[in-house]
């Protein structure tokens, strides 16, 4: 293909220590002989979507929370960038960032069994509500391989996690997960896969088009999966509601492509949030679509996965493959 980027290699995007070299990556870019699309939008050009969720170094393969099949996902993910760009087909760009303080509910530092100690977290695991009690909730913790269960409280913000698991209850998010710590503040696992990043800085000079980055996940008291709203508001917080601005861009654009990690959780939260959002509008849920063989499960084949699917279908938003032809 013309003007394909020479730096892309896909044997990079397994090195978390790979260093782009951006200013090779914004050279080739400005010799791409690209339209901006700036210029193409003044023409009457339409506006196309590209979001990426959550495709950091903490959720590779070989990631602190790894997510098998993301190494694969991002060339293929990359392979649609690179398409992107060359076809003049995108125009916006937004990719999601989880990060996380020391201490979030998620953790195993939120919880303890009577003696004390905190749950393993070799694998993730599920907290459930097993009594009553405001004051001093009982939670059993399930890991997915199906070892023994355990009990265990928290240890911080007691009042507050009971009613945390009530909502995720009442509200059809099921229990609070616990994993190993991920996408720390200020650690290499929050960055962007670099292979990808370097992909992006070609796209974004080649293009003359600004990627959106969202942040989310730093507030401790909540999870937040899904880049468009906690699981729980946070009143007191600036990014603690809908995040509506992000929302409207998707209702901007003739169409709109979701890939990223890990479908059964950030990317199944995310995909959901807008079609709760756009739930009465379906001529813009026709103009989305799924980018199928971008993206991976922590657990394969869970009924998380499977729902997801059966309600992209009713909502009539298409699975595709990173190979399709662009939508027009």
């Amino acid at each position: 293909m013309k003007n394909r980027p020479t730096f892309w290699n896909p044997k990079n995007i397994a090195d978390p220590f790979y260093v782009p070299d951006f200013n090779r990556a914004r050279e080739e870019g400005r010799k791409a002989g690209l339209e901006k699309v700036t210029r193409q939008l003044k023409r009457g050009g339409d506006r196309h979507l590209l979001i990426g969720i959550d495709q950091e170094v903490d959720f590779g393969d070989k990631g602190r929370l790894p997510v098998t099949g993301t190494y694969a996902d991002i060339e293929r993910f990359g392979e649609r960038v690179i398409r992107g760009a060359l076809e003049e087909h995108d125009t916006d760009y937004i990719f999601t960032i989880d990060i996380h303080p020391a201490t979030v509910i998620h953790g195993d530092g939120w919880y303890t069994d009577d003696q004390g100690n905190p749950p393993a977290v070799d694998l993730p695991m599920w907290m459930e509500l097993v009594n009553d009690s405001e004051t001093n909730p009982v939670f059993e913790g399930h890991w997915v391989d199906g070892r023994p269960t355990k009990k265990f409280r928290p240890r911080l913000m007691r009042k507050h996690t009971y009613k945390y698991a009530k909502h995720l209850q009442a509200t059809g998010q099921g229990n609070i997960w616990v994993f190993t710590a991920h996408c720390r503040e200020g650690s290499n696992g929050i960055s962007l896969i670099p292979a990808l990043m370097e992909l992006i800085e070609w796209a974004s000079v080649a293009r003359g088009v600004q990627p959106m980055f969202m942040y989310k996940g730093m507030i401790a008291e909540v999870d937040w999966f899904g880049p468009f709203r906690p699981c729980m508001d946070v009143p007191g917080h600036p990014q603690g509601g809908l995040q509506t601005k992000y929302l409207d861009i998707i209702g901007d654009c003739k169409s709109t492509q979701i890939a990223g990690e890990a479908e059964d959780f950030c990317v199944n939260a995310g995909v959901l949030q807008v079609l709760e959002y756009y739930g009465k509008k379906p001529d813009i849920l026709k103009r989305i679509s799924f980018l199928g063989d971008c993206t991976s499960a922590i657990v394969p084949g869970s009924d998380v996965v499977k729902n997801l699917h059966k309600v992209m279908k009713e909502k009539n938003v298409q699975v595709v493959k990173h190979d399709a032809p662009f939508a027009s």
